[in-house]
């Protein structure tokens, strides 16, 4: 198995201003998705070096290049989007919340990024076969209702050679798992999360408002991963591991609790 580690100013700025996101919120009021997006934009402006961090380790596993067309499934409100457009990257977003692909599309229209969003299942891409160079999924395979129709989607619209990456969140993370057994427990007063979360997290049954049924935070584990990837042959595995080991491989801490530090990362390549 191939192991990386970030290759820093890989993605096209060493200055943290040029990223889109440092730049003036223009509060276009799209739809309901601007209160989300300002509260983020704000978050991330007060925390711009983990933002510029994520990035970089985005572009450096994808190997980017501008020119390069990239699908991001389950985009959500875009911010890696518009960071990957701002690089001359040909971004293709599919999210099946209507609200989200139109805010999207309409941030990237003020911005001038090449960005084509558009609504659509993750089960049943709306592209033909072979046609991206990457793709990649952030916080989405733990709602998608159909773990292999998605995964398989994805493969079937890459390119061969080119490379897939999920970033998905880690079941045995302390603080993934504290923010959905007890936080949110108790935020609902036990409406949702606690242990109901836990032993029912597996079904589709989160209701979107627009006819569609999703998994509840249905994070898995790095060995979880490990063993449903080899269910995908066409895939070459290039590295399984977590955000904080692959960014900080040379602390003793990250490589021996390596399981339960950040999120998760599954990195492959489509055989030639």
């Amino acid at each position: 198995m191939v192991k990386f580690h970030i290759r820093r100013k890989i993605i096209g700025y060493s200055d943290i201003d040029r990223l889109v996101v440092r730049r003036p919120n223009p509060s276009l009021q799209i739809n309901s998705r601007q209160g989300e997006f300002d509260r983020r934009h704000f978050a991330y402006n007060e925390n711009i070096s983990k933002f510029h961090l994520e990035n970089e380790m985005l572009c450096s596993l994808l190997d980017i290049k501008p020119g390069e067309r990239v699908l991001n499934v389950g985009g959500g409100i875009g911010f890696t989007l518009y960071e990957l457009a701002n690089l001359g990257v040909e971004c293709f977003d599919v999210d099946i919340c209507p609200g989200d692909s139109q805010f999207v599309q309409g941030m990237a229209d003020f911005y001038g990024l090449d960005i084509k969003a558009m609504r659509g299942d993750s089960c049943a891409l709306p592209f033909g076969n072979n046609i991206f160079d990457s793709v990649y999924s952030k916080d989405t395979f733990e709602h998608i209702w159909d773990f292999e129709t998605g995964m398989r989607e994805q493969i079937r619209v890459l390119k061969p050679g080119g490379r897939h990456l999920v970033l998905v969140g880690n079941l045995f993370n302390p603080r993934t798992f504290y923010s959905m057994f007890v936080k949110r427990f108790i935020d609902s007063r036990g409406k949702s999360g606690g242990l109901k979360w836990l032993l029912t997290k597996h079904r589709a049954r989160i209701d979107f408002g627009i006819g569609w049924h999703g998994k509840d935070e249905d994070w898995k584990t790095l060995g979880w991963w490990k063993k449903k990837m080899k269910g995908f042959p066409e895939l070459e595995p290039l590295t399984i591991t977590t955000t904080r080991a692959y960014n900080y491989p040379d602390k003793l801490a990250n490589r021996i609790f390596k399981p339960f530090v950040g999120g998760l990362i599954i990195l492959s390549r489509k055989r030639t």
